[in-house]
């Protein structure tokens, strides 16, 4: 199962690209911006099972950003477009309700 909305967004990052089966993008890690020679260090699970968390890891030895991709995460990675966080934020509730911290949408942004 793939997030349309989450895809999208991770589509319009510097380095996107798909791996050979479809299950993995990679993106120019945002945390610590990759290295020179190779503009897709960030690896993401974007093909997952509906009971499965969105996986992430950059793989450049002195980042080690890897976890759960989180609505939180997604904001630090610069992707905060309201549409893309619920589509996040509600896939990770159906695997655990506190699993991400709870996300509500309001019309005015603290």
């Amino acid at each position: 199962m793939v997030l349309p909305k989450l895809l999208a967004a991770l589509e319009s990052m510097e380095g996107y690209k798909t791996s050979g089966d479809g299950r993995n993008c990679s993106i120019r890690c945002p945390f610590c911006g990759g290295s020179t020679t190779d503009t897709s260090s960030l690896s993401i699970k974007i093909d997952v099972d509906p009971k499965e968390p969105i996986w992430y890891q950059c793989f450049r030895a002195s980042c080690g950003a890897k976890g759960v991709l989180t609505t939180s995460k997604l904001q630090e990675m610069g992707i905060t477009g309201m549409d893309v966080l619920m589509e996040v934020g509600q896939h990770n509730h159906n695997i655990n309700p506190s699993f991400d911290k709870p996300f509500h949408a309001r019309s005015v942004r603290d």
